[in-house]
């Protein structure tokens, strides 16, 4: 009776053994192999006043304010846009904060940043992504727009 209990705790103390060691294998693998999900320069962040136009699904404007929250239904997609200033230094960064929502960011109608839930190896949409848009003076007075969209009660929120 003893040494099959004594089988037994080995066994469960094994299993346990293994099974810290594959977890920590996994961490440190993900975090050498896998992708990195944050920006590796380092970034100083400004708010960015502008007149931030909302166009309604129907294709009507209206002026919204940023940060602030389109009247937008779930799934649907909350588009804004406005124009960068007439000057603009090179290595400048627009920074957007998605909550929960995918988001796709255009200067003159060319896709130069998105985040996708499709985008994530593991899980859904992560609950906070900040998207950097990198600009320069090239950029200077032309169109930007941001579309969002989401599933939760995040829907319509731009920060």
């Amino acid at each position: 009776m003893k040494r099959r209990q004594y089988k037994r705790t080995n066994f469960i103390k094994k299993f346990f053994g293994v099974t810290v060691f594959l977890v920590l294998t996994y961490f440190i693998v993900g975090e050498l192999f896998l992708p990195k999900d944050v920006p590796e320069n380092e970034y100083q962040c400004q708010v960015f006043t502008a007149d931030w136009m909302w166009i309604k699904p129907d294709g009507t404007k209206v002026p919204v304010e940023i940060p602030g929250k389109c009247d937008v239904k779930r799934n649907e997609v909350a588009t804004i846009e406005t124009t960068l200033p007439e000057t603009v230094e090179d290595n400048t960064y627009l920074c957007f904060r998605s909550s929960k929502q995918d988001m796709q960011i255009f200067v003159d109608d060319i896709l130069r940043e998105e985040y996708l839930k499709d985008t994530t190896m593991f899980g859904n949409t992560s609950a906070v992504v900040y998207l950097f848009l990198k600009l320069n003076q090239e950029d200077a007075g032309k169109n930007i727009t941001v579309n969002a969209k989401t599933d939760s009660s995040y829907t319509g929120i731009f920060y």
